[in-house]
């Protein structure tokens, strides 16, 4: 977007909805009470005008993440 190549994005903010999944998941398992049966995170549409201010946290990995994937 800040060259000029891609004119917007959505973002439902995966790191944050992972997030939000493992909260749940202890929630559920230690019964509590005021467990919500339905969570999610907001979608985002970021743009050029946008992604300057937008908190992008909750999409993109932390620095220095490495994606390590093998098959058995």
């Amino acid at each position: 977007m800040l060259r000029g190549y891609v004119q917007a994005s959505p973002t439902d903010n995966p790191a944050y909805q992972a997030q939000l999944a493992v909260d749940l998941a202890v929630k559920i398992l230690e019964k509590h009470p005021d467990t919500p049966t339905h969570i999610s995170a907001k979608v985002e549409l970021l743009t050029d005008q946008t992604i300057r201010d937008a908190n992008l946290d909750g999409s993109l990995a932390p620095p220095g993440f490495v994606a390590s994937f093998s098959v058995n």
